[in-house]
This record gives structure tokens, C-alpha cells and sequence, in this order.
């Protein structure tokens, strides 16, 4: 009788349980190459036309759940893991799959990276109370008694609390006068035990704002207001950023989102987020190096220009302005408006409402910011940022003095 298992027989004529065998040992070692292969490469991912397409962004962790869905497959955990991690790296995938992965979109939560930053802050506090050195001291001057302005300030107040911080409030009814008010800015910037401090704004309509930010000394400037800070800041020297833009570049660079030769747009143009953000943006620098377009009420034909970009910052304070059909797949969309819209879903009878129509836009994008939550708290921890540094001479040698 002859062998069945004759070394002149091919593979397919192999009794079927040796076939199976053959067969799974060939996938395992199959297997064992592609882990080998891929274990100490990073591997990050974009949504482009419903498909997943590798590109700097978003890391995957083997400690992260990824659940593939297919007519056929249902992958979860380490085979989700290895599974993208191959498709991702070779391209290996047919049409029908691709167009079958479910989307990935990342919200960039805005508190708990504010959290985070916090933590580093205070443990900094900490330090220096240490080496008995003086925590830094942050005033604030507050005048009327405008909703928005009130609560921004209470949550300033609260922050310096949390890491450490000295704070002081300085209140004025609306009749205050601007020479009044000078005389005190004099005062604050004379005193070596208030590191910075901020003017809230707005300010009551008889009171020229601009002669009152220029006022405040550049070295107590924490705002960044000052046009010697926005003038240091757009040739690249040391100085206090203001809070917003500077909120906006700490999200991108904690997110890791690339933003080197994208192309960014910016949606209004103010002093305070617009034009200093989007200097920032095309500073040579990381997150920067992008190519900046900035849109304004005077710019025709918004949408056609945002469907070109990248990445969008949406400053512009028109609730829900941008809308899905402006803003194309794959996009990162940082919103910074905070409107308040009346609402009969809440107690208060009012809502935030951001620039962009989140519900329709977010299936669209890689990231996008929530509001709230989204750049509204980095905007705070900007500021203490900015306290710290004065308190520590970072930006100008000596406390309290510009040299």
C-alpha cells in the first residue's frame, strides 16, 4: 500500500486535517512576521471618504479597544489592534472594507487637558513653596457687573485657588472713571508683590480700552495684550501670548496634530484670538509652519475657502456659523466661540452656542472641540501659565520690571 503521505503529493492533495494544519501554521508564522515587524513602529490614522488612511494624528495604543465592523468580520481588542496596525501600514484592504471601518473621530476634551496642566502648575507652585520661594500672585480688575465678565472672573479666581496662586479681585461699579482707573493700574504696576494682573473686559463704553491695556506694564501683562507683547510675539521673542491663541496651540500640541505645511484657516480677525493666533500658526515652529488663510466679514466666498483647509479655527462669534458642507472629511476644527443663545433647556434660560454646528460637522472631522469644554478652560490655564512665567522672570528678567 502506498504512503498517503508521499513527498511526491502537492499540498492540495494532503488528507484534509494535515491541509489544516499546514494551514494554520502558515498563518501563524505569518503572524509572528507581521507583529515582529510592526511592534516599534507608531502607527496614527485619519478618516478620508469613510476610510482609514495612516498619517500623524491620532496614536494607537495596544492598551486602546478598536472594534472593526464588517458584513463578515467583528474584530475587537489586540486582533482590532494588529488588524489596523496591518491595514494602516501596507494599505492591504479591499474597497468593500474600507468603505465598512468604522469612522474615527477624536473630540478633543479641552478640561482635561486643562486638568492636566493644572497639575504640572501646581506641582511647580509646590516647588518653589519648597525653596521658600513667593507664590506667584495674580490681580484682576473687574468692572460693573456684566454676566459674562462675572463668571470669568469667579473661574479665575477658582483656578488660582486649585494650583496655588495668590489672587486678588479689584471691583468698580460702571461710573468709574477712566482716570480713576489709570491711577489704579499705576498702583498695580508699582507693587512688587502682584507678579500680573488682567483689566476684564469689556469696559463701560466712556472708558477708552486701548489707553487702558497700553497702560499695564508688558512685564504684568499676563493677558498678552499689550502691543509690546503682540509685537514680541510675532518676530518669535520671549513674551506673554494671550490666553486664547495660546489655549489653541496647547491643544494642537497636545493632541499631536500635525500642522506643518497645512493649510490653516482662521475665521475672524480680531486682537485677541484671530490675528494672533494666526501668526502663531505660521510662526517656524511646532505646532506652526502652516499656511494661513484668515477669513473675515468682508471675505467672499467662506465656504469655498474652508473646504480647502486642513485645519479650521473658528473665531469669528456667530453661533453655528460653520456648517458640515463647509468643512471637508478629515478636517481638525478647533471652535472658540462662546455665545450666549436663549434656551428653554436650561434653568438659566440661556446655552453656549460655538461657531460651529457641531452635531453635522463632527462626523466630518479627525478632532474637534466641544462647547463647552473645548478651548474654554485652556484659555484659564493660559492665563496661570502666564502668571507663572512672570512670577519666575521667564519673559522679562526681573519681577515686576521690563528691562
Amino acid at each position: 500500500m502506498k504512503n498517503q503521505y508521499s513527498t511526491n503529493k502537492s499540498m492540495t492533495d494532503y488528507p484534509g486535517n494535515l491541509n489544516f494544519m499546514a494551514k494554520i501554521t502558515n498563518i501563524f508564522i505569518f503572524a509572528s512576521v507581521i507583529v515582529y515587524h510592526l511592534a516599534a513602529s507608531d502607527c496614527r490614522l485619519r478618516i478620508e471618504n469613510n476610510c482609514i488612511a495612516p498619517i500623524r494624528g491620532k496614536e494607537i495604543s495596544k492598551r486602546q479597544s478598536y472594534r472593526i465592523k464588517s458584513r463578515k468580520h467583528e474584530l475587537n481588542g489586540f486582533c482590532g489592534y494588529l488588524f489596523i496596525r496591518f491595514v494602516t501600514r501596507t494599505g492591504h484592504v479591499s474597497i468593500k472594507m474600507k468603505n465598512q471601518i468604522s469612522k474615527i473621530m477624536q473630540i478633543i476634551d479641552g478640561k482635561k487637558i486643562a486638568d492636566e496642566i493644572k497639575a504640572e502648575i501646581k506641582a511647580e507652585v509646590d516647588f518653589m513653596k519648597a525653596r521658600g520661594v513667593r507664590v506667584p500672585h495674580l490681580a484682576a480688575v473687574l468692572v460693573g457687573h456684566d454676566g459674562g465678565s462675572e463668571t470669568y472672573v469667579a473661574h479665575k479666581v477658582k483656578a488660582c485657588e486649585q494650583v496655588g496662586f495668590k489672587s486678588t479681585l479689584v471691583r468698580y461699579e460702571d461710573d468709574v472713571t477712566e482716570e480713576e482707573l489709570l491711577r489704579r493700574i499705576e498702583s498695580l504696576n508699582a507693587d512688587s508683590g502682584i507678579d500680573g494682573f488682567i483689566v476684564q473686559l469689556p469696559l463701560p463704553k466712556h472708558i477708552d480700552e486701548q489707553k487702558i491695556i497700553e497702560a499695564v506694564s508688558p512685564a504684568k501683562d499676563v493677558d498678552g495684550f499689550h502691543p509690546v507683547n503682540v509685537g514680541r510675539m510675532m518676530i518669535g521673542l520671549p513674551c506673554f501670548v494671550s490666553a486664547t491663541p495660546a489655549g489653541i496651540m496647547e491643544l494642537l500640541n497636545r493632541c499631536r496634530i500635525d500642522t506643518r505645511g497645512k493649510h490653516c484657516v482662521v475665521l475672524g480677525r480680531s486682537n485677541i484670538v484671530g490675528k494672533p493666533v494666526s501668526m502663531l500658526m505660521a510662526q517656524k515652529s511646532a505646532p506652526g509652519d502652516a499656511t494661513v488663510t484668515i477669513c473675515h466679514s468682508r471675505t467672499h466666498n467662506i465656504p469655498e475657502i474652508t473646504r480647502q483647509a486642513d485645519i479650521i479655527i473658528a473665531a469669528m462669534g456667530q453661533p453655528e456659523f460653520v456648517t458640515a458642507d463647509m468643512v471637508k472629511e478629515g478636517a481638525v476644527v478647533i471652535d472658540v466661540g462662546t455665545t450666549r443663545v436663549p434656551s428653554s433647556e436650561t434653568k438659566s434660560g440661556w446655552k453656549l452656542k460655538g461657531d460651529v454646528k457641531f452635531d453635522e460637522t463632527a462626523p466630518k472631522c479627525s478632532y474637534i472641540t466641544p462647547v463647552p469644554g473645548g478651548v474654554g478652560p485652556m484659555t484659564i490655564v493660559s492665563l496661570l501659565r502666564n502668571t507663572l512665567k512672570a512670577a519666575q522672570g521667564e519673559v522679562y528678567t526681573l519681577r515686576g520690571q521690563v528691562l
